[in-house]
Parts: structure tokens; sequence; C-alpha cells
């Protein structure tokens, strides 16, 4: 297995949801095809040039797909999704399994840490992903002691993989934007030691950890699986982003009932239980993430976070504040998008957005037939080619080597000359430039 460069590891929480779909290729094809792509990634990760193995992942790829019977490779969502899959790696043996451990690590910015850690009594990384749940402890707390103490189940101890970064005890603005960084720098040593089921995340977090776990899946929604907060506190956080993320509230806390009041409102999975254990795993146990919903909401609540799941939001009015929630409800800049895949038609409500990317893929939509672009009651229609090279740089930029998109569609907000429509149609490459363009 190979080596995950840390830009991968940090935030690959995904193999995407085409999960009922089964793939079409051969074992040994993507196995071929994954060994020139993690030579791809490679390359580009030495800043070397990598044209040549890309023709050979063309190659490849056509073969597949001639013997599998697809005139299109990049048309199989599935087939890519376990390519990419298959670039990413874990260590088979050398870690205590059946305990608590702590390990230490270095973070991708060369910062010292640690972590509590929980493997399986039957650690099997040949035979199973696991799910990856990220249990945030207090300021101070020992997070070896965390894990133990507050997950007390067998099932879920050896069916998933706990980990527990460790707070500082001093740490200022531990629930905001520093936990976020403490949270995510054991990650990488993690998901590159560990067989992570990246469709299978939850963050979990008691009192004010709950507001930092709460924070991350509004930050990220398209990254994680579920969210628990045991006794949740009063706090205020974008849960309009919440809405293909469930969440669980166990056990009664000060600011439990407005979040399952406002949750409710807005039509969102949320559930509510008591602090039993044996309820909250199996809640746990049963979820995978949906990595290609029919429908997004997001509000980028800040700087880091735009993205949500085939949306990739571009520039926006902040209203020269670094947190939204700092402005009025009808200032904060909000993007709505739902795809009717029987129609072929993707709609856009939007507020304060002037640009963004729409990510595509045979999942969404039929990439084989025209698609309607609907923003803000203007409409455009076109066609796409889909592009290899794209889907790589995408792999490259989202930092998400396991969910597919081949092309795009970029979208302006902004009043456009007469006779321009709303939005243009690409498969742009990551980064803005040009790339395939419509048929």
């Amino acid at each position: 297995m190979r080596a995950v460069p840390p830009f991968l590891a940090l935030l690959a929480l995904a193999p995407a949801a085409s999960q009922e779909a089964k793939p079409r290729f051969s074992k040994r094809d993507h196995e071929r095809v994954a060994d020139d792509v993690a030579k791809w990634i490679e390359a580009k990760m030495e800043k070397q040039s990598a044209s040549r193995i890309l023709a050979d992942i063309e190659k490849r790829l056509a073969e597949a797909a001639k013997r599998a019977k697809i005139d299109d490779p990049l048309s199989s969502v599935r087939d890519l999704e376990v390519i990419l899959g298959g670039t990413l790696s874990y260590r088979k043996t050398g870690f205590v399994t059946g305990n608590e451990s702590t390990r230490d690590t270095v973070s991708p910015s060369g910062e010292k840490m640690r972590y509590g850690l929980r493997l399986p009594k039957r650690y099997e990384p040949d035979k199973v992903a696991y799910p990856l749940l990220v249990s945030i402890p207090g300021p101070g707390e020992d997070p070896k002691n965390h894990l133990a103490s507050v997950w007390k189940h067998d099932e879920l101890r050896d069916g998933a993989i706990l980990y527990a970064p460790e707070i500082p005890k001093d740490l200022e603005g531990w629930t905001d934007v520093e936990g976020r960084n403490v949270v995510f720098s054991g990650i990488p040593d993690v998901w590159g030691t560990f067989h992570v089921d990246r469709n299978r995340i939850f963050f979990a977090g008691q009192g004010e950890a709950g507001v930092l776990a709460l924070r991350l899946a509004t930050w990220f929604p398209d990254r994680v699986a579920g969210v628990v907060l045991f006794q949740a506190p009063e706090t205020k956080v974008v849960l309009e982003n919440l809405r293909n993320v469930p969440v669980l509230l166990a056990g009664e806390g000060p600011g439990s009932k407005a979040i399952a009041t406002r949750l409710n409102d807005l039509g969102y999975a949320v559930e509510e239980k008591g602090e039993d254990i044996e309820g909250v795993a199996a809640w746990i146990l049963a979820r995978h993430r949906n990595a290609y919903p029919e429908e997004t909401v997001f509000f980028p609540a800040r700087r880091f976070a735009k993205n949500a799941h085939w949306v990739r939001i571009d520039e926006y009015d902040s209203g020269g504040v670094e947190d939204v929630l700092e402005l009025s409800p009808e200032r904060r800049p909000m993007l709505r998008g739902k795809i009717d895949r029987s129609k072929n038609e993707i709609t856009f409500e939007t507020r304060g957005i002037h640009s963004f990317d729409v990510l595509l893929n045979d999942v969404l939509v039929d990439l084989e037939k025209p698609i309607q672009v609907v923003l803000n009651g203007q409409s455009w229609s076109g066609t796409y080619e889909r592009s290899l090279e794209f889907l790589l740089d995408m792999v490259f930029l989202r930092n998400d080597p396991s969910t597919v998109y081949v092309a795009s569609h970029a979208c302006r907000v902004a009043q456009e000359p007469e006779g321009r429509s709303p939005g243009e149609a690409s498969g742009s490459k990551a980064g803005g430039e040009s790339g395939s363009s419509p048929k």
C-alpha cells in the first residue's frame, strides 16, 4: 500500500456514496490505474511533469472500459471511486489493539501533538475499513482517559477507530478555529496509518466540546457522516449547513431544545436520546455519509469554509467580518442548490454569493445529455465533456481523493451584459483555468 501525502490525508473524508452501484472494471484494472494515479500524485507533489503519466492513465482507463463494455470510463463513478481509494495507505502491524493508547506525532505544520487512540480488539485492516469517531475532549483532559471513560460500549469500541486529540489546557478559542487546528493536526497520522472508512467519519463532544464538534460539521458538511452532542450547550452556529448531516442529541443540555427545534423547523435529521451509550453507539454504527446529495444548503461561515458537496464557492460578500454570524440573518451570504436528475436540471438560489463552481458527475446528472442550470431565475443549457485531468486536479485541490467529479459549471451571479448567460459551462481545471470545453 502507498503512503498518503499529508495534503490528501488532512480532509479526505470520503469514498463517495454511489454505494448502490457495483464496480464494472476488474480488480486488476482498478489496481493498475490506481498505481498510475499514485505516480501522478507523487509527480504533482514533487512539481514534476505528469503529462506522460496522464497519458498512461488514459490508456489504462480506455482498456478497462473496453473490457467492461463502457463507452466512457469517466462515466463510471463507482469504478473511479475504487481507483482513487486504492491510492491511499494503511499499516498492518506495530500498534496496540483492544485498549486505549496514546500516540505522539508531528502535524503537517511541523508541530508536535499527542492524541488518544483505540483500535478494535480484532483489528483487521486487510478485511475491513473502519468508521472513525473523532471524540473531542475538554482542554487539559487526558485523551486516552477520555476515550476510556466516555465510550464504554464493546460493539462500538471493537467496530470503529476512536480518536481524541489532546486539547492544550490554556488554549484560547479552543471551541473555534484554534480548536479546529488541533483536531485536524493528528488526522493525517490516523488516515495515513489506519484503514479508515472515509465515508463514516463522526464528530462528537460533550458540553463545550460539542460546540467545536458542531462547528466542524457546519464548516465541512461534505466530509462528515454525523455529529453527536452530549448535553449540548447554548451556542450560535450556522445550523442551516447541516442539510445532509444528521445530528444526535444525547442527554439534556442547556442548548438541546433550541438545536432540536431549529433543525426540526428546517426539516433536517435530528434525534434526541438519553445518555445511554448503547443507543448512541447504534446510531453511529448505522450511518454513512451521503457524498452526492440532491440538495445542498450552505452559508460560508468562515473564509476557509467554501465547499459544500458538489458546490465550490469562490467569491462572496463577507460583510467585512470573519464570522457571518456577526451579520444579521438577511445579510448573510447563502447558497441553496437542488438537482433533479430526471430533468437533468440544477437550480440555485443565492444571496451575497458572487461566483461559484458546480461540480458534476454521472451520479448527479446525465453528462450524455444537455444540462439546464437555473440561477436566481435565469437559465442556461449546455453539454459537458468529461475530463480526466479535471478529475485529478480536483483530487489534488479538494484533498478528497475518493469523491469523483469529472466536469464543472462556473456560475457568476453578478449582473452580466445583455445576452450573456448567468453561468459558463466548462470542464475547467481546478483553480479556474479553462479545461475541456462544453460539447
